[in-house]
């Protein structure tokens, strides 16, 4: 392939993550960022020109992923956000999407692979919840022009084991060269030192470059005695079990060197931070951030006889979702936030180690097989008294949704109840061993005032097989078995309107 060929499929691939982002846009991001990507005023920032949709590609896929929540300030407009993770997108419509966004409304940015979405979720592995906006206001202005250069570690082992409860660092008989470590992030971390449980001294020397001249303050914290020069004067020092510490310098345009003394007492906890915070920055991080260790494996199946019900913290399930898994095998995820069914798999059920060990340990509760997406992030069931052609479509209004609650049956399969719109609906989910299909029985009861025209959304990103049987892309079927109302295909997606007291059954399969 020559180089015009070339490049020509990058611009054609490019064009059609763009195309296909643009549906997904319209289905989940619209609602909030607006149509054109101007924001809701109070609620959700514009996207328009916007430093961090043009920016480092870092930040939209870890929003993407992780979600986010914090103080931010955009435009000029203050924010209080509250964004979950986009969980049950896979790795390729956030990539679809995030490429989208970041070369329509005047932004002007590279795509964003599919590659480059799944290495930053193997590298954010350990992250737990929402990302706070301190990180993506802070983390990456080391990408920005601030960094640290040739910083490394030394240690000196003659240190008493006997603590002071200050510590002389110009009496110690002096760092040894022994074991100089380069900090090959550029980051402190006083974790590498092979035997924690003995007392030691360390020292990091490195050079600091300072892109804008002016104030900048220091703020240091740790259980043990530390002290920290900069261009050979004493910034601040600290004594064993103080409060964290902050000292100001004015510092030039350019490099400065900085010396970190920490004196670590034996068998103390090894709690370290500090952060640098000066024009256009604020409380920058210059330590290594813990790495915990992974929970032991705990898998958990349903029996035989009865189903199993987890209702922990999840991945990849968004929030308030419940995972069953079926005496027969077969396992599922359903929302209670948004009443919908969003994966489904076979096989084992639960790894639920890491949640049980204690959450802040690694990854949540994972399922042990392959799950397929049934439902991506967003509304399923929304209300117009208009004809629709698409879920997109600026006539579908929200409507209001609450959840009940759930009983069991004989098998301790879960019936879920839940309102929408003036109907009550109740869902009953049945299998049968050895066949990869899910039945989802529906009953559908209506109160004294009821919503009109109710849209419900069932599959998308389909195609239709039959009458009333349709495929969606990563392969899960839906087959209707029994339904007085007539699906409705509105561009990819199966929607269901409901008129009236009605039962609908229906079967998932996958293989």
């Amino acid at each position: 392939m020559n180089i015009k060929t070339l490049f020509i499929s990058i611009l054609l691939a490019s064009g059609l993550a763009a195309q296909e982002g643009k549906t997904i846009y319209q289905t989940y991001c619209s609602a909030c960022h607006g149509e054109s990507g101007e924001g809701r005023k109070g609620a959700a920032p514009a996207l328009s020109q916007s430093s961090w949709v043009n920016g480092n590609p870092i930040i939209l896929s870890d929003i993407l992923l992780h979600g986010l929540q914090g103080k931010l300030t955009m435009h000029g407009e203050e924010f209080e956000l509250v964004m979950p993770a986009q969980s049950t997108l896979n790795n390729k419509q956030m990539a679809d999407v995030a490429t989208y966004v970041r070369s329509q409304w005047g932004n002007k940015a590279d795509p964003i692979s599919e590659d480059f979405i799944k290495k930053r979720e193997e590298k954010n592995a350990d992250q737990v919840g929402v990302i706070n906006t301190w990180k993506f206001n802070n983390g990456w202005k080391l990408n920005n022009g601030f960094e640290v250069r040739d910083l490394t570690f030394k240690v000196d082992n003659l240190l008493s084991a006997e603590f002071p409860y200050t510590t002389d660092f110009d009496s110690l008989k002096g760092v040894t060269p022994d074991g100089i470590e380069e900090e090959k992030e550029g980051l402190l971390d006083p974790r590498q030192v092979n035997s924690p449980d003995k007392a030691y001294t360390g020292k990091w020397s490195g050079l600091i470059n300072i892109k804008q001249a002016g104030d900048y303050d220091f703020s240091f914290g740790t259980e043990n005695a530390a002290r920290i020069t900069i261009d050979g004067k004493v910034l601040l020092e600290r004594a064993k079990g103080t409060d964290p510490s902050v000292g100001s310098i004015k510092l030039a345009k350019g490099l400065a060197e900085i010396e970190v003394y920490y004196a670590h007492e034996a068998k103390a906890a090894t709690f370290f931070r500090l952060f640098i915070s000066g024009p256009d920055m604020n409380m920058l991080r210059l330590h290594s951030m813990n790495k915990r260790k992974p929970a032991p494996a705990i898998k958990i199946n349903p029996t035989d006889e009865r189903a199993l019900v987890h209702r922990n913290f999840l991945v990849k399930s968004g929030e308030r979702t419940l995972a069953v898994g079926l005496p027969q095998r077969v396992n599922f995820y359903f929302s209670t936030q948004s009443m919908r069914l969003t994966q489904l798999w076979n096989g084992e059920f639960l790894d639920a180690g890491a949640t049980w060990i204690g959450r802040a340990n690694g990854k949540l509760a994972m399922p042990l097989g392959e799950p397929l997406s049934v439902l991506s992030e967003g509304e399923v069931f929304k209300t117009s008294s208009a004809e629709v052609n698409s879920w997109a479509d600026a006539n579908l209004k929200s409507v209001d949704q609450r959840f009940i609650g759930y009983h069991f049956d004989d098998a301790g399969a879960p019936i879920f109840s839940y309102t929408i719109g003036g109907y009550t609906f109740s869902e009953h989910y049945t299998a049968q061993k050895g066949i990869k299909k899910l039945t989802r029985k529906i009953t559908i009861t209506a109160g004294e005032e009821v919503t009109s025209g109710l849209h419900w959304k069932l599959l998308e990103d389909v195609k239709k097989l039959g009458e009333a049987s349709y495929k969606s892309k990563n392969g899960v079927q839906l087959n209707f078995l029994a339904s007085s109302s007539t699906p409705l295909l509105l561009e990819n997606d199966v929607v269901v309107k409901i008129t009236q007291p009605t039962t609908i059954t229906l079967e998932y399969a996958w293989e």
